[in-house]
């Protein structure tokens, strides 16, 4: 009987998802996904920030929310730092792990026949993330520990992160074989060795049954601007798109249109058009909709109703910025 209990016990028992490999909110809870989007480092008379602030939705809460008190350099109310915690603090529950980018943390750059791609992802034996990004030297080497630079500031990135079942890590495999990516830390993680299509168009869930559409493509492919050549016509419909402005310091790398939302690692430079790299697009309208109205005309968006003045000049601003 004592046996029984105690089985009834650990069984009813709601188990932390702490330990677990998968996005975290800023709290630490898994979410099946997440947006975040770093502000750039601005002073412009009207929007001042420092390069460390950021807007956040996520599978649970999908409306952005500008959040100043808490940014990307602190561990507390941090969703990068809660993701990739299980690698820095090396949990037992790791199967594999890769961390890839062009310009690697020590200040390396990689080749030209490398993908122009930066993220990372992790796998436990049922479940994982993978995080793609626009953000340079990150992240940081597991053997480092989290860390952001100065570097890492001036300019705004986007990154979205999935939790997806542990069979993706094949799939992701076989797309790194396309677009090549230059990985500087890994463990038990391998390219696939089969021959790499030039092009990839393809379809995974999450691991809340989420539709993700891949495009990627590889450098051999020649000059293709993966935007109007890949995923425009691979989603059926026009996009807006947008992604390096120097003048704004915005290098979101994001396009819409409902009820796609995709986030990838290419800028529509020409320089770019020969660089493998790839997006995901989430299937969701309500998100979709949301970045819609992040390019609505000053004056024209509703949610900026906002205690803090800090925070509702931002918002108010927030086309410019994102």
């Amino acid at each position: 009987m004592k046996q029984l209990l105690l089985l009834i016990c650990f069984l009813g028992y709601p188990r932390s998802t702490h330990g677990a490999i998968n996005c975290k909110n800023p709290s630490g809870r898994a979410v099946d996904w997440f947006i975040l989007f770093k502000l750039p480092k601005l002073n412009t008379g009207k929007v001042h920030t420092v390069g460390t602030e950021f807007f956040y939705m996520d599978a649970d809460n999908q409306n952005f929310k500008i959040t100043t008190m808490q940014n990307v350099i602190r561990p507390n109310r941090n969703p990068l730092f809660q993701t990739l915690k299980p690698l820095y603090s090396n949990s037992p529950f790791i199967q594999s792990y890769a961390m890839y980018n062009d310009q690697e943390p020590s200040g390396k750059k990689a080749a030209q026949t490398k993908a122009h791609s930066k993220g990372a992802l992790a796998f436990d034996k049922s479940n994982g993330f993978w995080m793609i990004s626009g953000i340079p030297r990150f992240p940081a080497e597991v053997s480092e520990g989290y860390h952001f630079s100065d570097e890492q500031k001036p300019f705004g990135q986007t990154v979205l992160c999935v939790t997806v079942p542990n069979k993706v890590k094949e799939l992701i495999e076989k797309i790194f074989k396309t677009t090549n990516p230059n990985i500087y830390d890994q463990r038990n993680f391998t390219v696939w060795e089969g021959k790499p299509a030039s092009k990839i168009n393809l379809d995974f869930r999450t691991s809340g049954n989420n539709l993700v559409k891949v495009f990627a493509k590889s450098a051999k492919i020649g000059k293709k601007d993966t935007y109007t050549q890949l995923i425009s016509p691979g989603l059926k419909s026009k996009l807006n798109v947008d992604t390096w402005r120097p003048n704004l310091r915005n290098g979101k790398k994001v396009a819409e249109n409902e009820p796609f939302t995709c986030v990838g690692d290419l800028n529509r430079q020409e320089t770019q058009f020969k660089r493998g790299g790839l997006s995901l697009c989430l299937k969701n309208k309500k998100v979709a909709e949301t970045f819609r109205e992040l390019y609505a005309k000053p004056g024209q968006i509703p949610t900026c109703k906002m205690s803090s003045r800090k925070n509702r000049k931002i918002c108010q601003h927030r086309q410019k910025l994102l």
